[in-house]
Order: C-alpha cells, then sequence, then structure tokens
C-alpha cells in the first residue's frame, strides 16, 4: 500500500483532535487491536453461549420447572444490568484498555469458581448468585472493546473494525457449541466443567493482546494526559497502512479542548438529557431494549422453541451450529457493508427481514425448513447485534461515551432478563405460537425505532466534547 513518509514539505505540524480520525486511516497497528478485542469478545461471548446447551441438565439436576430453570441463562444477564451502566462510567474515567483487563481477569477468574458450586436445589440458588457477580463483568466487556476500537479508528473504516469485532461473539458461540458436543462424548464430564473450562482458552488471548495495546488516545486527550495520549498517536501513525495512502512518521502536533474538570455522576447524566443529546439518547435507549429483550429471549429459549415446531425433543447441536455459522457470515457481511449502506439501513434491513422470518416459523408450510428459517434468523440477529452496539458506542461525545452507551444498553439488559421469564412461562404452557409473535412484535417495534435515529455516523467524524454541542443548542 502507498505511503508517504514524514517530514514532508507542506505537512501539518498541527492537527484537532476532532479531525484525528481522518489521518488514522486502517493501519497494521488496527489489526493488532482489533485482534485484541476480537478475543475479548470471544472470551465473553462463551461465558453466556454456553448456557442454553446446559440449561437442561442444570434443571434436572436441580428439579426445579423450565422458567426457574431459565435464571441459569438469565443470570449473566441479570448481572450485566448493573455492569454495563457501572463499567461504561468507570471506563470514562480509569480508562477503557484498564477497564478492559480488569473485567477480563475477573470474568476467567469468577467462571472458574463456578467448579466449587455444589450440585442440588440449595446450588442452584448459589450458582445463580455466582452468574450474576459474572455479570457485572460480561456487561462491561459488552461495550468496552466497541468504545476502545471506535477511538483508535478511521473515520473510513470505524464502522467495519467495529462490527469486526463483533465477529469475536459469532466465534465464541461456535467455539461454545463445538467444546460442548466434543465433551458430551465423554459421559462422565459434567455440565459445570463445561461452562467453567470454555472460556479459559480465550479470555487468556485476551488479556495477553490487551498488555500489547496502549490506551485509547482519544481519552487520554480528553482526561488531561497529553504527553501520554501523543505518545499513542505517533505510534499509530508511525504504523504502515494496511488500505488507502496514508501518511507514516511523527505525528502532528494533536490540538484539543481542554480537559473537563471531573464531573459527578448526576452531571454527566444532566448531559446525557441536554437538548443537544436527548434525542439520541432516548431513540438508543428504546431500540437496545426493544431488540435486545427480543434476541435474548429468542436465544435462551431457541431449543426449546424449534422442538416445540418439530414436535420433537432433541439433543442434537448440529442446526444450533449451523445457525452459529450462518452468523459468521452475517456479521461478516455486515463488517463488509456497514460503511458503504449506514448504520441505520442496515439495521432496518436486519429488522424487517427478522419480522418476516418470525412469521414464517408460524406458518406450517414452513415447518420442515424450520432448521433453515432458524439459521437465517440467526445470521440477520448476528448483524444486528454487530451494528446496533457499534452505533451506540460511538454516537456519543468521548468524554460520555462509556457512560451514554452504558445507560442506553442498560435498559436492554433489564428486559433481556424479565421478557425471557415472560417466554418461558408461554413455553411452559404450551404457547409456542404466542411466544413467537411477542418476539415479531419486539423486531417491528424496533424498526419503527430505527427510523426516529436522528443522525448518520458513517463515515462521520467522532465528537470529543458534549459542552460545544450543549452551547450550539
Amino acid at each position: 500500500m502507498d505511503s508517504v513518509e514524514t517530514p514532508s514539505v507542506g505537512q501539518p505540524t498541527q492537527i484537532r483532535l476532532s479531525e484525528l480520525g481522518q489521518a488514522f486511516g486502517f493501519r497494521c497497528y488496527h489489526v493488532l487491536v482489533t485482534l485484541a478485542v476480537v478475543f475479548t469478545a470471544v472470551g465473553n461471548s462463551v461465558v453466556s453461549a454456553t448456557g442454553p446447551y446446559v440449561q437442561e441438565a442444570v434443571i434436572n439436576e436441580a428439579g426445579i420447572d423450565e422458567a426457574s430453570g431459565s435464571l441459569f441463562s438469565t443470570s449473566v444477564l441479570a448481572g450485566s444490568i448493573f455492569g454495563v451502566i457501572g463499567w461504561g462510567g468507570i471506563s470514562d474515567r480509569i480508562g477503557r484498555r484498564r477497564s478492559m483487563l480488569i473485567c477480563t481477569a475477573a470474568l476467567m477468574t469468577l467462571n472458574l469458581s463456578q467448579l466449587l458450586v455444589p450440585s442440588g436445589r440449595a446450588g442452584f440458588v448459589r450458582l445463580v448468585i455466582l452468574r450474576c457477580c459474572i455479570g457485572l463483568f460480561y456487561g462491561g466487556l459488552l461495550t468496552l472493546p466497541l468504545t476502545y476500537i471506535a477511538e483508535t479508528s478511521g473515520d473510513t473504516y470505524r464502522g467495519s473494525l467495529m462490527v469486526a469485532t463483533a465477529l469475536g461473539s459469532n466465534i465464541g458461540s461456535v467455539y461454545s457449541i463445538l467444546f460442548i458436543m466434543q465433551h458430551a462424548r465423554q459421559k462422565q464430564v459434567q455440565w459445570n466443567v463445561i461452562v467453567s473450562l470454555a472460556p479459559l482458552l480465550p479470555c487468556s488471548l485476551a488479556l495477553l493482546g490487551l498488555l500489547l495495546c496502549p490506551e485509547s488516545p482519544r481519552w487520554l486527550f480528553m482526561s488531561g494526559q497529553k504527553d501520554r495520549a501523543q505518545k499513542v498517536v505517533n505510534r499509530i501513525l508511525e504504523s504502515q497502512p494496511l488500505l488507502g495512502e496514508a501518511v507514516v512518521g511523527h505525528a502532528p502536533e494533536v490540538i484539543s479542548d481542554a480537559p473537563n474538570a471531573e464531573k459527578s455522576l448526576w452531571e454527566d447524566m444532566q448531559c446525557l438529557f441536554s437538548p443537544a443529546l436527548r434525542r439520541i439518547t432516548i431513540v438508543c435507549t428504546l431500540l437496545y431494549f426493544v431488540f435486545a429483550s427480543a434476541s435474548n429471549a429468542a436465544w435462551t429459549f431457541g431449543p426449546k422453541i424449534l422442538g416445540d415446531i418439530a414436535e420433537k425433543k432433541s439433543q442434537d447441536l448440529t442446526p444450533f451450529l449451523k445457525a452459529e455459522l450462518a452468523g459468521l457470515a452475517g456479521t461478516a457481511l455486515s463488517a463488509l457493508s456497514v460503511d458503504w449502506i449506514g448504520r441505520k439501513l442496515l439495521m432496518g434491513l436486519c429488522l424487517m427481514m427478522k419480522v418476516a422470518f418470525f412469521w414464517l416459523l408460524l406458518l406450517p408450510t414452513f415447518t420442515g425448513y424450520y432448521t433453515q428459517i432458524w439459521a437465517m434468523l440467526t445470521a440477520v440477529d448476528a448483524s444486528l447485534w454487530a451494528v446496533l452496539p457499534s452505533f451506540i458506542c460511538e454516537v456519543f461525545p468521548t468524554e460520555l461515551r462509556g457512560l451514554g452507551a452504558g445507560f442506553s444498553i442498560f435498559w436492554g439488559r433489564v428486559g433481556s432478563v424479565f421478557v425471557p421469564l415472560l417466554l418461558g412461562v408461554l413455553l411452559s404452557e404450551g404457547s409456542t405460537h404466542a411466544a413467537i409473535i411477542v418476539l415479531q412484535v419486539g423486531h417491528a417495534l424496533g424498526l419503527l425505532l430505527v427510523a426516529a435515529i436522528p443522525r448518520e455516523t458513517c463515515q462521520q467524524g467522532l465528537t470529543d466534547s458534549c459542552r460545544p454541542a450543549m452551547k450550539s443548542s
């Protein structure tokens, strides 16, 4: 790829922080950062993805009903309710990379401790409490990798890199199924061994990768650490470009707004609901709520729903493995197209397809094709899980990006706990079609909310401070 070596005549000696994304491009540096956050996403995904596939074994061992048994999977989501907003605010104060390191190490350690939980009904209560604690760090890792990638990427390829990061979640789901299928052949292997050991390898690789990466330069500038931030920018611009033409060499001096005095959580929340940010905060919150609630409910009871449609019980995970592979393809396609057609249009198309696929599941004519329909649903769902959080993590200004994304996703975590309980009740009563209609309506509401998004972020620079926006309003 072409590069321009510095120093050169006419090369600017200064650049504004708001223009930094134009200079970053796509470089060798971004490969390292992307791999580190992909491994982080893989480990995080495995922690939750193993749940539905061993949930039946947990229910049988504890002697509980399916609605109560869903707490095994949703307890992680319950913990993430507080983790996603808590770590979002914490990362605005201590940094993105440091927060990811803490969350990944804690996630791996607590997950291993599931080996110590006793069996039976009493053990199930302890298990749910432990998995709620795991969810505190799982929730943090839902947004931290995306905010980190957003703040280190160039404007042109930012969407693709953020969506590519979501491949980690798809890889984690495939890895989880393969891990379970491999150990299912060994009859003596218990479910707690599977869920405890499955995330160990990806979490270890994530920690290694994060240790090799620097802190987000935008966060460093906004927190007043200008010298350290300038060194990170130098490292990025000294890296060779992989796509397009870019300047290679010592970075010009970055000019940023004076760092804001540290504000209280209440003052930060007032900024989120200032006239300039109010609409985007409300729309992102409602959109993530309806989508995450419906999607996680379908994920929790996917095996049950397909079993009811096919009118047979099966422990065969092959249809779900095929579906997760389709999810990988869906995410990859989104990564290639998100910076071309834009975030809003892509999300709208995906939601329309999900509504249509759920409708097909209701029709007796298509009963014989339920595995193919579920695979297509998973592909589209994976695309939405990649694009929607990416949009949320780039639309807020840097000084509030962690809190803004955390607040928006917080309410989706709430819905992800309670909507599966509702679905569990419907399925326990044999109302499979009613459960599917609930999922369909949720995605239809999401489509209306996408239309209400006030602005597109595709190919646009990031904002760093909420103060200029507030003044202009």
